[in-house]
């Protein structure tokens, strides 16, 4: 009897001990679990951190590229206004001076005219007073000739 007893007791405290040893590693186990599961949501939230930050340079990198396109647009359509001005300018100081020119040249070719009516009521004037003269001296010799005969 003693010794059944104390072989029960020997068995009962070989199952208290693997029970323990069980117990041990399954807390062990847990706490294993515990710890990866607690890893991985570290390393998921620093995931989505880093894709976060990656998102919001992207954003950012859009507006600025965005914002830089707006002011390249705007930088074109202010030099495309600017040559247009330019060549409205050109075409208006072509015109002005064109017409400059016409007008020059009217006010040329009515000094010309002026000068050739001018020339030409000389010319008549000199040509009636040299036949006035002449008709005065054909006069005056037959007049002598006159007298003479």
């Amino acid at each position: 009897e003693e010794r059944l007893r104390k072989e029960d007791e020997a068995k009962a405290e070989r199952a208290r001990f693997e029970l323990q040893e069980l117990v041990r590693k399954e807390r062990e186990a847990k706490e294993e679990r515990l710890k990866r599961e607690i890893e991985l949501d570290d390393e998921r939230r620093r995931l989505k951190a880093e894709a976060q930050k990656e998102r919001e340079a992207a954003e950012e990198h859009l507006c600025e590229k965005a914002v830089a396109e707006s002011e390249r647009a705007k930088l074109e359509a202010e030099a495309e206004a600017q040559a247009e001005r330019r060549r409205v300018e050109s075409v208006e100081k072509a015109r002005r001076e064109r017409e400059a020119e016409e007008e020059r040249q009217r006010n040329e070719d009515e000094a010309k005219a002026e000068r050739a009516r001018f020339e030409l009521k000389e010319l008549v004037r000199k040509e009636r007073e040299a036949k006035e003269e002449h008709l005065q001296r054909e006069y005056e010799l037959e007049a002598e000739r006159r007298r003479s005969a």
